[in-house]
């Protein structure tokens, strides 16, 4: 009893299979060729399509900031040309004299006021260009202490004030009166000139 087993003959079964993996190739070859060649090109492509799109908004920054800097240097030729303007900075072309002019100032509003200025030095050391810093110490009532801040921020020149500490003391005039409660102000006074 000799069985004999049939099965295909091993050609064909290669061929098949071979066959199967021709197709595969065949299939994949066209991914292949795409991930090495096209792949990188439409990246870039989309890249490029990233970096134009950036450009053109910087480019329309830098034309609106053009735009707006000749409207800003017309106005600000046409501000220099005000006879108006000097009415905003401290008298003096130097900052000796403006400071000189700006302690008289203080003085004037304290003693208008009713307070009593202890000391005002000027800052040498101001960090802006033709800045005038002055450093006051006064004593005086809330009604005082109001007066001379109106006085310095809405009169002209233009100052401003900062670094502004107040604290309250008591306060005997004479041996012969009750202590009054008074306010111990310190601050800056800031000022600009037009020279220097």
């Amino acid at each position: 009893m000799n069985r004999q087993v049939e099965s295909a003959p091993p050609s064909q079964s290669t061929s098949l299979g071979g066959r199967h993996l021709a197709l595969l190739i065949l299939a994949a070859l066209p991914l292949l060729i795409y991930w090495i060649l096209l792949a990188p090109i439409v990246s870039w492509i989309g890249d490029a399509r990233d970096i134009r799109q950036q450009l053109q908004t910087q480019l329309a920054e830098y034309r609106r900031v053009g735009a707006a800097s000749a409207s800003l240097a017309r106005r600000m030729e046409a501000l220099e040309h005000d006879p108006d303007r000097q009415r905003h900075y401290l008298p003096g072309a130097k900052r000796a004299l403006a400071s000189a002019a700006l302690q008289q100032r203080v003085a004037a509003l304290a003693e208008a006021g009713g307070a009593q200025l202890i000391s005002t030095q000027a800052d040498t050391g101001s960090e802006g260009e033709g800045q005038v810093r002055l450093r006051v110490h006064m004593r005086s009532g809330i009604e005082g202490l109001v007066a001379v801040f109106h006085g310095l921020e809405a009169g002209t020149p233009t100052l401003f004030l900062e670094n502004v500490a107040i604290g309250a003391v008591q306060a005997r005039l004479s041996r012969k009166t009750p202590a009054v409660s008074q306010l111990e102000t310190r601050f800056d006074v800031v000022g600009y000139t037009m020279g220097e």
